[in-house]
């Protein structure tokens, strides 16, 4: 068994060079995952001159690590955002989801990426009774909101379910053959990426911002930081959020895997997608989510959730096993859009776009 991420071990990412002089841009990206590669994509496109500053090297970070789920069905999260912010601020939360997965379905067409893009339903299920009432919720909420939801309770899991929201038409891929295929977009269309190049602060001055790094310094007219977390102790977001890490493997089955991409709502979580690479029958496992330095024994967090896969699944053989950080908001939101946001653009004052 590997102990490294599936998705980094069956990518042949191109590797670049060191930012080793200074620079002038109209757009750096700090960051080269999903979401650095395709705003610097979207940008250069438009006609900005972008260069790419990724602190290790492409994909090594988030990107290379999560399920390569593209869903906008992310657990129960519709009747929550409703309750707690409004229709509105839900309905524009839905949509922006709708349009990732719709930009990475065109992406991939567009560019010819071949990254094992393959719809499928998204589904969240509960085990219990008294959880169907919140699965009820959620199917309400989400069809408000325009998403494409329906409540079932059969789905292609081994096993019978309480109930379950499904949004059809989601999106499951390689991520990490994903981001070479935007890498390659990129400079083929004249944009500049760095690996090794970390950014250590970013000074807004009048009209444009200096991006130091650790060998020179980028001016550029806007900046897009794409980090998992801000750089440094900006708006103190380091502290305002929850990491949270989780753990993934990569099995074969004895028969075909469900082509359904599922989460659970009880604890602990269970997630499974199709795992296209050695066939029908390979699937992604993930699971056992906790606060970062909850647990000690991360052992014992890969074992429980092998065994549990072995218990449910007729399993071949574990291929890969990795773990993967992420962090949650307070409002259950994503944190982004201008200054002082940790992520998005930060818009230097007077531009036409920001303030």
């Amino acid at each position: 068994m590997e102990h490294k991420s599936v998705w980094l071990d069956s990518a042949d990412i191109p590797r670049f060079t060191s930012l080793e002089e200074d620079l002038e841009v109209d757009v750096a990206i700090a960051g080269g995952g999903l979401v650095g590669l395709t705003a610097a994509l979207l940008a250069q496109r438009a006609g900005a001159r972008v260069a790419v500053l990724e602190a290790t090297r492409i994909g090594a970070g988030s990107t290379g690590h999560t399920t390569g789920k593209v869903t906008s069905q992310h657990g129960l999260v519709y009747a929550d955002l409703i309750k707690r912010h409004g229709e509105a601020a839900a309905r524009a939360y839905a949509e922006a989801n709708q349009a990732g997965v719709q930009q990475v379905a065109q992406l991939v067409e567009e560019f010819a990426i071949g990254c094992d893009l393959t719809r499928a339903p998204a589904v969240a299920y509960t085990l219990h009774a008294d959880q169907r009432r919140r699965i009820e919720d959620e199917v309400d909420a989400a069809q408000r909101l325009g998403l494409p939801a329906s409540f079932t309770d059969l789905t292609d899991l081994p096993f019978d379910v309480e109930a379950a929201v499904q949004f059809d038409d989601q999106l499951h891929f390689h991520p990490a053959r994903y981001l070479a295929g935007l890498v390659e977009a990129l400079t083929r269309a004249g944009g500049l990426v760095f690996d090794n190049t970390r950014v250590t602060d970013v000074d807004q001055q009048k009209n444009s911002v200096r991006v130091k790094t650790t060998d020179g310094t980028v001016q550029a007219g806007r900046v897009v930081v794409a980090t998992l977390l801000p750089l440094g102790l900006i708006g103190g977001y380091f502290a305002k959020t929850r990491p949270v890490r989780s753990y993934a493997l990569a099995v074969r089955l004895r028969d075909a895997a469900p082509t359904s991409m599922s989460i659970s709502i009880d604890s602990p979580s269970r997630s499974t997608r199709p795992w296209l690479t050695p066939g029908p029958n390979g699937m992604i496992v993930v699971g056992n989510g906790h606060e970062t330095g909850a647990e000690q024994d991360t052992e014992a967090m890969y074992t429980d959730l092998e065994d549990w896969t072995r218990a449910t699944f007729e399993v071949e053989e574990v291929d890969y096993r990795w773990s993967a950080q992420d962090y949650t908001t307070p409002t259950a939101c994503p944190m982004s859009g201008a200054r002082p946001w940790p992520t998005g653009c930060w818009w230097p004052p007077g531009s036409p776009s920001g303030g």
